[in-house]
């Protein structure tokens, strides 16, 4: 399967992409400048492949991931732009692009 992962440079999501690649899924993680290099390296020493994007902006995630032929997207980023309780513009963007 082709994955996305949204958050896969954080400690869960990193954890959920190395499993999916050593099960021989293809994995494209979505990371922001300011991720871990540390843990995007060990990502790509993995084979897994990180992509660097803002997920509030659908033309990124258009551009940017190329969402068509995505099987599945997994989506474990934790919105840090908006309260909790409302909705979220990154979902909202995921959703938009695929």
């Amino acid at each position: 399967m082709k994955i996305i992962i949204t958050g896969g440079t954080g400690y869960v999501g990193s954890h959920v992409a190395l499993a999916l690649t050593q099960q021989g899924h293809s994995v494209r993680v979505v990371a922001r400048g300011t991720s871990n290099s540390d843990r995007v390296r060990q990502l790509a020493d993995s084979g897994v492949e990180t992509v660097l994007a803002d997920l509030s902006v659908p033309r990124d995630l258009l551009i940017k991931l190329s969402p068509r032929g995505i099987d599945v997207v997994i989506h474990g980023v934790s919105s840090f732009l908006e309260p909790p309780g409302t909705s979220s513009l990154t979902v909202c963007s995921m959703i938009e692009a695929v």
